[in-house]
């Protein structure tokens, strides 16, 4: 992650200023959101002033803390929404949809 939020600090040097580098600082944050029934799909989402550095999920497996945790979740979505601004996420298990949990890591310069 390090290398990461050096390689962006670096970018936002070269291409933010007006013919002189300036240095940005780099905040993020972790945003966390569970699925709720009926459809269980998870969207995290960054604030408007904040830009996508990542994102992940996870299923409800037996033994989690997701819903119940006792259905065998697949997950069968886990990518950025359609604007960059978010994380999808979306599980399935025998029968139909199962509890999904969508983090976004968001960013923004300062």
């Amino acid at each position: 992650m390090r290398a990461i939020v050096c390689a962006v600090i670096v970018l936002a040097t070269c291409f933010l200023g007006s013919g002189t580098a300036r240095a940005k600082a780099l905040t993020c944050r972790a945003v966390t959101v569970r699925g709720e029934a009926p459809s269980f799909a998870s969207v995290a989402s960054c604030a408007a002033d904040e830009f996508l550095m990542s994102g992940g999920g996870r299923c409800e497996v037996p033994g989690s803390d997701l819903c119940s945790g006792v259905t065998k979740g697949r997950m069968h979505a886990n990518h950025p929404t359609a604007d960059l601004k978010g994380w999808v996420v979306d599980c399935y298990a025998v029968g139909g949809d199962t509890c999904s949990e969508a983090t976004a890591i968001c960013c923004k310069l300062k």
